[in-house]
């Protein structure tokens, strides 16, 4: 029927997918507090430039005072979002 056809992947199946398998695109790799996670590769390329993440995934409420902050909420405002579970700062 010269029909372009291609499986229908869920979650499991497309981490065993054989070209992304191939290809490298769900790296696991070595959080410093996290453990073995599953990363993912970017998906653009350059002919001269390689991309590379800069960092890691953020933990939990890592970043959530500083983007109250930016946001405009005072830092009372921001100890109550915190203390009534509105929002979470990552543990230390």
């Amino acid at each position: 029927a010269d029909v372009p056809v291609m499986p229908m992947h869920d979650l499991e199946s497309l981490l065993e997918d054989p070209h992304m398998v191939a290809t490298g695109v769900f790296p696991v790799i070595d959080h410093p507090t996290e453990g073995r996670i599953r990363s993912m590769t970017p998906s653009a390329r350059w002919s001269e430039t390689k991309v590379e993440p800069s960092r890691l995934a953020p933990r939990l409420g890592e970043h959530s005072v500083e983007i109250l902050q930016e946001a405009g909420f005072s830092t009372e405002e921001i100890a109550a979002m915190l203390r009534e579970g509105a929002a979470r700062a990552a543990q230390a």
